[in-house]
């Protein structure tokens, strides 16, 4: 491929998978991606209650306005946000991961110890697992050589959101249900309920966790996993009725699915200025870029404007072709 075609090619993939992730999140409560993770708090339950197209439809359109709000920035903000990400060393890393565990505790229903305890240290056990980043030490590998890798993070993801589901079957005797017995059908004028509902009255839930991916995207290594959970924990803490949230309560879908689509374009910010990576996944980019012998920095938005802005142009299409791709 040409650079414009393979860059184009990459940012839609990127862009469409961060987002496809919401339909598994939604459906059968095991998030696609660590982006679609808070999707699950409150997509499920809408399925469960007949309201998955519903769902759907506000995680797609929260997707396409986070993604373009991620974009905009990138095009106009990318200078001064990547001089931000630059001021980030060990101390403020550390803070955001005492930041992030205080979000796991506080989206915890009915026990802030519980979430803490479930959440965060059992989160930062298991990824004690394998050989230490410094030191090299073998830890808690139990004598399975597989297990020096460490777990990996989405395969964690599918074992603690899929087990306890089918334990709850098993428990319950239950099997598992059909969409007549969820109560789904089909309704008609549910993409412009839905839609006009999220355009006239979640402004503000919209603009907040699109800011919050976009900076959350700009840190170096961090992503749409962390984005999602931060932006559900502030719609709920801004909602005049927060004990409805993990009830099934589309402001939630809306604000994990605007964030992490957000994200993309905010962690091409420091990796286009930079040639730092925002999200893992910009990694993928960033050797695609060496490959076409592009060199991140001033030069790749002089010189080589037509490729970089191109590209920026084609990533924030994709995210206006996920609407009726979607859909």
């Amino acid at each position: 491929m040409s650079p414009i075609a393979g860059l184009v090619t990459l940012g839609a993939v990127y862009m469409g998978a961060i987002y496809g992730g919401s339909f598994s999140a939604i459906l059968i409560n095991t998030p696609g991606t660590p982006s679609s993770i808070g999707t699950c708090f409150d997509g499920y339950p809408m399925a469960c209650q007949g309201r998955a197209e519903e769902a759907i439809v506000a995680a797609t359109v929260g997707s396409c306005l986070g993604g373009l709000f991620g974009v905009v920035c990138l095009i106009f903000l990318s200078p001064p946000l990547a001089d931000i990400a630059l001021k980030f060393g060990p101390a403020e890393y550390f803070w955001v991961g005492v930041f992030g565990i205080t979000v796991i505790s506080s989206l915890s229903s009915g026990s802030v110890l519980k979430g803490l305890v479930g959440g965060g240290c059992f989160g930062a056990l298991v990824s004690t697992v394998g050989i230490a980043p410094i030191g090299g030490d073998v830890r808690f590998t139990f004598g399975f050589p597989a297990m020096q890798g460490g777990v990996e993070l989405i395969v964690a993801l599918i074992g603690l959101f899929c087990i306890p589901e089918l334990l709850g079957l098993v428990v319950k005797g239950e099997g598992m249900k059909t969409r007549s017995e969820y109560g789904y059908q089909r309704t008609k004028g549910v993409l412009w309920k839905t839609t006009r509902h999220i355009v006239l009255h979640l402004q503000g839930n919209l603009l907040r966790s699109s800011i919050i991916g976009t900076i959350v995207g700009i840190l170096p290594g961090a992503g749409g996993n962390i984005a999602n959970l931060v932006a559900y924990n502030e719609a709920k803490r801004a909602s005049k009725t927060p004990e409805k949230f993990g009830t099934g309560l589309v402001d939630g879908v809306v604000a994990t699915e605007t964030s992490n689509n957000a994200v993309v374009g905010g962690g091409m910010i420091p990796l286009l200025t930079l040639g730092v990576p925002g999200a893992p996944p910009d990694a993928v980019i960033y050797g695609v870029l060496m490959l076409f012998g592009l060199q991140p920095g001033p030069e790749l938005f002089s010189t080589k404007a037509d490729i970089t802005y191109t590209f920026m142009l084609g990533v924030g299409l994709s995210a206006i072709v996920m609407v009726p791709m979607g859909i």
